[in-house]
């Protein structure tokens, strides 16, 4: 089952973290044009990254609340977004490639919460005390999300130039993970086998 996701612009959200030189017409106006264009590649999305993951999705919907672009708060998954279902808060960016590839991350998180990627039989991610390791969680993420650009766009697109962009000039979370995702990228092949079958105990 793939699921559909629902956009919805968040006022709230929107009023909040609106810088005070946007105007919110134009920040309408790249919401829109933001949507439209993943809306032609959502369902070949969410498929790639169930194929390359391993992990089935579970939930028919996922619930996307789209904010301005701010420098307050990053993009970011939650694992209780809207009524249960794990859903993602999407900043919307000028750079339609920016957009689609940090979505695209947020979204193979998205996968991990509709699945068993948090059960303990995941070795790779939790210590043998159960303990996880968020790294390793971003790891994962980032190693789908580049074999799911190759995917659809192909090697050494757009969208994968701007991503590496992103992973060594702008992305403040775990600092220095741009150089592993390349060691991770050769040691797990996802066109041979899916990360699931690389990272959870007899999968």
């Amino acid at each position: 089952m793939i699921p559909k996701i629902n956009y919805q612009i968040h006022e709230i959200l929107t009023d909040l973290f609106l810088p005070p030189f946007k105007k919110k017409k134009d920040f309408d106006k790249e919401s829109k044009k933001f949507i439209q264009h993943f809306k032609k590649i959502e369902k070949e999305v969410l498929t790639s990254i169930e194929k390359f993951s391993g992990f089935r999705w579970s939930k028919r919907t996922i619930p996307v609340y789209i904010i301005p672009q701010n420098k307050s708060i990053t993009s970011l998954t939650k694992s209780n977004l809207n009524k249960g279902f794990p859903g993602v808060v999407q900043k919307v960016y000028e750079n339609i490639e920016r957009c689609t590839h940090i979505f695209i991350h947020e979204l193979t998180h998205v996968n991990q919460f509709q699945s068993d990627f948090y059960s303990k039989k995941n070795l790779f991610v939790f210590n043998k005390r159960g303990v996880k390791n968020t790294r390793k969680i971003e790891l994962c993420s980032d190693v789908v999300c580049v074999q799911v650009i190759r995917d659809l766009f192909g090697n050494k697109s757009i969208y994968e130039k701007d991503y590496w962009i992103f992973q060594n000039k702008i992305r403040t979370s775990s600092p220095g993970i741009e150089k592993e995702i390349p060691i991770y990228l050769k040691k797990w092949d996802l066109n041979e086998k899916t990360l699931r079958e690389y990272i959870l105990k007899s999968a």
